[in-house]
């Protein structure tokens, strides 16, 4: 989770609260983050550093070191 959400309690993109964003396995409606992964796309994602979308056609590049998502936007 990003630490400026986290410190706020809100998500900065939405307005989400962070309890209900920690918890929740779909995706936001803006999307500031990707939906739940099963496991099996999970360990696709960690092998690629990345994970397409394909209900929203966005690229979500993962962060290894801090094991999230960063959004990349596909025009």
């Amino acid at each position: 989770m990003d630490m400026i959400c986290y410190a706020e309690g809100s998500c900065k993109m939405c307005g989400c609260k962070t309890t209900a964003l920690q918890m929740c396995d779909k995706a936001c409606n803006n999307p500031c983050y990707p939906p739940m992964l099963d496991k099996e796309t999970w360990k696709e994602a960690k092998a690629n550093k990345s994970y397409f979308d394909e209900s929203i056609h966005r690229v979500w590049v993962l962060d290894i070191k801090n094991l999230k998502f960063i959004r990349v936007w596909i025009g």
